[in-house]
């Protein structure tokens, strides 16, 4: 456990867990991470070919009005099956990315290029993660 002091001398505490899913929930997890590349990498390929286009800028509004269309669709009907909450946390960050790129905050010593697409599993990591989430603990065995 890391203790970090944080504004008028609160406390934050930092707690790592490793989690071991079960067959059912890896595919769920898998199927998560795969849809959610998939949103990000559509999402970035909205902006760039509005951009490339029409010179219109794409914000995260109009991508979440993307991913509605994209969900009701038949042959993207299997998004449905995923949280909209991590579809829209894939759109959030890459409007976060476009946003840093524009405004020049990169990390230090970062080679400064307009958002990519995600890579799948066994391309580098492209799984989306969250510094915040919600678990559900059970007693089961």
């Amino acid at each position: 456990m890391k203790r970090r002091v944080g504004p008028a001398g609160t406390t934050e505490r930092t707690y790592r867990f490793r989690c071991y899913p079960d067959p059912v929930q890896s595919q769920q997890l898998h199927r998560t991470f795969g849809a959610c590349r998939w949103v990000y990498n559509q999402g970035l390929e909205l902006r760039s070919s509005a951009w490339r286009q029409h010179h219109v800028r794409v914000g995260y509004t109009e991508s979440c009005r993307a991913l509605t269309g994209w969900r009701s669709t038949e042959e993207t009907g299997w998004l449905r099956e995923i949280s909209s909450v991590a579809l829209q946390q894939s759109l959030r960050h890459l409007d976060i990315a476009y946003s840093r790129f524009f405004r020049g905050r990169t990390p230090r010593r970062a080679v400064v290029t307009p958002p990519s697409g995600r890579s799948g599993p066994g391309e580098g990591d492209g799984h989306p993660r969250q510094s915040r989430a919600l678990l559900r603990v059970s007693d089961r065995g």
